[in-house]
């Protein structure tokens, strides 16, 4: 499964690119969660919002590749087990309808939270045996953001199963019956955590550049050519939108650049973890994971207390 574009195209030149970068920062840091009275345990609170803006949400870059059961979406969800060290927590953020399979929540952005897990709480039941997962959907919706909490397993093929909720009920002649999570919904659960599971196995592979401001905080998969137009984007003037949120100013000036066959030597910039600042806002330029190794010991150090 990828986002619907050409394997040539890149995606930072569309504006359904500058639309996600966007839906994510209005996501996770200027809506308020919905108010629901009566709300369950499971429900979105500020106390899991905050671990999705503790951490942000990373959008992934041009067209990276996930695996799917099929065109639509039927048959098991799987995770790489075999060439992928499971995550131990991330968090990705999607456009909704391009790369998300259809789910109980509207709305236009999801970011999805996971973090492995070591017990489940009350009327939560695996389906399977394998390392336990915690994930929090975060859905936009035009003036507010819902979403829950729920629980998955990866088996040691690396098949995703979705944990189950019981509840009894108590039968007429005292019988003992539950209540338990509809097929669809749980179908839904694993399609969202194998995606965002897949998604931040694979942003090792990424270079990235993240973009923090006050408490604001997200990181956009990039590659040599995003990179450039970081370095170009100091060198024009901001817009209203730029000036609001520098962040869409680098995707601008990447279209601009690219449309007016600008090319930047970043061959000294790309040396280890770099940082540009842009109205406010710093820019942080990091290496794939995997070049980890081959970075100076000054580098190494910045990754380290950038905690990832």
């Amino acid at each position: 499964m990828k986002p619907s574009c050409s394997d040539n195209q890149d995606l930072w030149r569309t504006d359904s690119f500058e639309d996600s970068v966007a839906a994510a920062l209005i996501t996770c840091f200027e809506t308020r969660i919905k108010k629901n009275k009566g709300a369950g345990p499971n429900t979105l609170n500020l106390e899991r919002m905050n671990l999705i803006r503790g951490i942000g949400p990373y959008v992934p870059s041009k067209d990276r590749f996930i695996i799917a059961p099929s065109s639509t979406n039927a048959g098991d969800w799987e995770f790489d087990i075999n060439n992928d060290p499971l995550p131990t927590v991330g968090c990705v953020g999607f456009t909704k309808t391009v790369q998300v399979p259809s789910d109980e929540y509207g709305g236009f952005f999801q970011t999805a939270y996971v973090r492995q897990a070591n017990t489940l709480p009350k009327t939560w039941h695996r389906r399977s045996g394998g390392q336990l997962y915690e994930i929090i959907i975060a859905a936009s919706e035009n003036h507010f953001v819902e979403g829950d909490r729920s629980f998955f397993c990866v088996t040691k093929e690396g098949k995703v199963v979705a944990c189950e909720q019981r509840f009894d009920v108590a039968g007429r002649y005292k019988t003992s019956q539950y209540l338990t999570t509809p097929e669809k919904e749980l179908k839904g659960r694993e399609a969202m955590a194998s995606i965002a599971l897949q998604f931040i196995a694979d942003s090792r592979y990424c270079w990235t550049i993240e973009a923090r401001e006050s408490n604001c905080l997200a990181r956009l998969g990039s590659m040599p050519e995003q990179i450039k137009s970081l370095l170009y984007a100091r060198s024009i003037p901001l817009t209203a939108t730029g000036r609001k949120r520098p962040i869409l100013h680098l995707v601008a000036a990447h279209q601009r650049r690219l449309k007016n066959g600008i090319d930047i030597d970043i061959t000294g910039f790309l040396r280890g973890i770099q940082t540009v600042e842009i109205e406010g806002t710093c820019f942080t330029v990091k290496p794939a994971r995997v070049l980890l190794p081959e970075l100076s010991a000054n580098s190494k150090t910045k990754y380290a207390m950038s905690g990832e």
